[in-house]
């Protein structure tokens, strides 16, 4: 691009034109169309330029051009219209030299600025230049404009310019007054300027501007009940958040008997479906991490559900066997779940129950679809639960786990998660965290705390740029 376009505001800006013949007269005329403030200095002036001063407040200078009238930079731009080429390229000399914009006429070539060829439409100006290159081309494209451009346009912006701060007034947003204007610039508004009824267009926009003001103020108080709805909705799940959390236990790691201890619990939403739950009966201590259907405020519901039917099996019996825990929770969630109807939901729950007892030396360990890790020394075992959920609607009853039984280790530590530690989707295929990553950190940690953490701040920077899609639980301990 050789020259920058651009609309320069002339509105009583100071400007010189040297020359006071024909070729001045053109550029005088659009001058003045800018109200730009006009001084000309020439030895002779035309009869049209003398008229003009006569009219307009133009100041005509009887006197040869000389570098002094530039002086203190009074003028804002320099306009040679002469027909002597050295005093035009003087001009531009003297122009650079105070650091002033200069046009002269007929040479492109040593101009800061050039005339367009212009098509006016009222407040519509179209400016075509070819740089200098061809101003016979620019006249000919300008006038191919004119045919494309009716006068029927400047019409049209008037009105629009009568009324674009009163719609900008009504309509308060940015979008919607853009919105509003495309459309009237496209259709039916627009059909009837450029077909001369005029009066029936002014009328047809008012309406228009009437009809959005009214669907403007609905949507705003549309808007303010959603607020209102949403604010109540959110207030409402965060009691809910209260309520669940105050159902998950405060794990005393001393009481309990860990010599190490940490775990993290964090819902996708507010609420969420996955729980933990821990209890204390004789010598034994048991600890279980549940994941629940769905997540959020179904999720939630589940937690409650089950967390309530934990302290009834607790009741009930020891908390020595795991399996027999995970078999008469599954027995209550069946009759729970069921429908008054006699229909079932398709509502259930995975989870791993550890129980363990230091006057034993002995811990033991059954998993609804869920597992346990155990970290010997730098190995990591996995100790498998059953492929079987709690709750679900299904044929085979009733169900039996199995239980896993060791000795405790003095250089051994436990790692139990739910799966949305390792179904968390991230990097730059999309794929899951995956439970290599997971064992990978168990391993190369110090101890249980640093394991917990860096798995978790290595899940976040995974998942960086994708929405978390599951709780997360984990929990990690010696004992």
């Amino acid at each position: 691009m050789k020259y920058f376009p651009f609309f320069l505001q002339l509105n009583k800006l100071p400007c010189l034109v040297v020359g006071g013949g024909s070729v001045a007269e053109r550029k005088l005329d659009l001058l003045l169309k800018a109200n730009a403030d006009i001084t000309v200095i020439s030895l002779d002036f035309s009869d049209y330029i003398l008229e003009l001063s006569k009219n307009h407040d133009i100041k005509c200078i009887t006197d040869e051009y000389s570098e002094n009238f530039l002086e203190g930079n009074k003028y804002r731009f320099v306009i040679s219209a002469t027909n002597d080429i050295s005093l035009n390229e003087q001009v531009a000399k003297d122009c650079a030299k105070h650091n002033i914009i200069v046009n002269v006429v007929d040479q492109p070539e040593i101009c800061d600025f050039i005339f367009p060829s212009i098509l006016e439409r009222g407040d519509i100006t179209v400016a075509v230049s070819t740089g200098g290159a061809s101003p016979v081309l620019a006249r000919v494209l300008r006038t191919k404009l004119e045919t494309m451009v009716p006068a029927s346009y400047g019409k049209l912006a008037n009105i629009v310019s009568s009324n674009r701060i009163r719609v900008r007034d009504k309509m308060k947003k940015f979008s919607s007054n853009k919105i509003f204007w495309e459309k009237m610039l496209n259709g039916k508004f627009l059909e009837l300027v450029l077909s001369g009824k005029t009066d029936e267009a002014k009328s047809f926009l008012d309406k228009q501007i009437e009809l959005n003001e009214s669907l403007e103020k609905r949507v705003q108080q549309r808007t303010y009940e959603l607020t209102k709805a949403n604010q109540t909705i959110t207030e409402s799940i965060n009691s809910a958040k209260a309520i669940q959390n105050a159902i998950l236990p405060e794990i005393d790691a001393k009481v309990c008997g860990f010599k190490e201890f940490e775990y993290v619990w964090e819902p996708r939403d507010i609420v969420g479906g996955d729980f933990y739950w821990s209890g204390q009966k004789e010598d034994w201590t048991s600890l279980i991490v549940a994941d629940c259907t769905g997540h959020g405020i179904p999720g939630a519901f589940m937690t409650l559900i089950s967390s309530t039917l934990l302290d009834r099996v607790a009741n009930l019996s020891d908390l020595s066997q795991p399996d027999r825990i995970l078999d008469q929770l599954d027995e209550l969630l069946e009759s729970t779940l069921k429908y008054r109807e006699g229909g079932k939901t398709n509502f259930g729950l995975d989870c791993g129950i550890i129980c363990f007892s230091q006057k034993h030396n002995l811990l033991r360990y059954a998993g609804a679809k869920t597992n346990l890790y155990q970290k010997i020394d730098e190995e990591v075992i996995e100790i498998k639960g059953d492929k079987k959920s709690l709750g679900y609607e299904r044929k085979e009853h009733p169900i039996k786990f199995k239980v896993s039984e060791f000795g405790l280790d003095q250089n051994s530590s436990f790692f139990i998660f739910s799966d949305g530690v390792t179904d968390q989707v991230g990097g730059e295929k999309k794929l899951m965290y995956g439970k290599k990553r997971v064992i990978a950190h168990i391993k190369e940690a110090v101890d249980v705390r640093s394991a917990v953490n860096n798995i978790v701040a290595y899940i976040n920077h995974y998942q960086a740029g994708h929405k978390r899609r599951d709780d997360l639980t984990l929990f990690g301990f010696a004992v």
